[in-house]
């Protein structure tokens, strides 16, 4: 059987470009209050998450970008986690680990810090335990993967914006990507 060169990982221009779309679509977001109440003035409010009744509230592409940042560091620290523990697959790591970094990097910066719980936190402290064999470890991440594609597309249909949905396919379909590309690396190494 013909080996498969892996895929490239997400291309900077991709990252940047998303990055921008990203941050455009959240701020736009951010400031789309009911036009109704444009002479209105906000008063701060005493608890930070809790926004007071004169505040716009949060547009919900904000959190949906929360729920998905937190997801890309969750899958972020299981391929960092298993290239700890199995230094040879490494390699076959690289593009999927450069991919969730770039996304982890795209949406921090597009998180306001100032809404909810600080999405610029350290990501998850243990994530899942790491197989003992290389391609039972493989096989594992190749499953993390595709739900992890599977939660990216329903967050596309989530998605209030058609800019920020299309960014949440792309980062869907390079997790599907890296799925398809630890499936058949666990084959090969079984």
């Amino acid at each position: 059987m013909p080996r498969t060169q892996p895929p490239p990982a997400l291309s900077r221009r991709t990252a940047t470009g998303g990055a921008v779309a990203l941050t455009a679509v959240l701020a736009a977001g951010c400031t789309g209050a009911d036009p109704r109440d444009r002479g209105a003035a906000s008063t701060p409010s005493s608890t930070p998450s809790t926004p007071s009744p004169t505040s716009a509230p949060e547009h919900p592409d904000v959190a949906l970008a929360r729920a998905v940042l937190l997801r890309e560091r969750a899958m972020l620290a299981s391929l960092q986690a298993a290239a700890r523990v199995h230094p040879r697959l490494r390699r076959v790591l690289a593009s999927g680990r450069a991919a969730h970094r770039d996304h982890v990097r795209l949406l921090s910066a597009a998180v306001p810090r100032a809404t909810g719980p600080s999405p610029a936190g350290p990501g998850p402290r243990h994530p899942a335990a790491v197989p003992a064999r290389p391609s039972a470890a493989l096989a594992a991440l190749a499953t993390a993967e595709q739900r992890h594609a599977r939660d990216g597309r329903d967050s596309c249909v989530a998605a209030r914006s058609g800019a920020f949905a299309r960014l949440l396919a792309s980062m869907a379909a390079a997790a599907a990507q890296q799925a398809a590309v630890l499936a058949t690396a666990a084959r090969e190494s079984g």
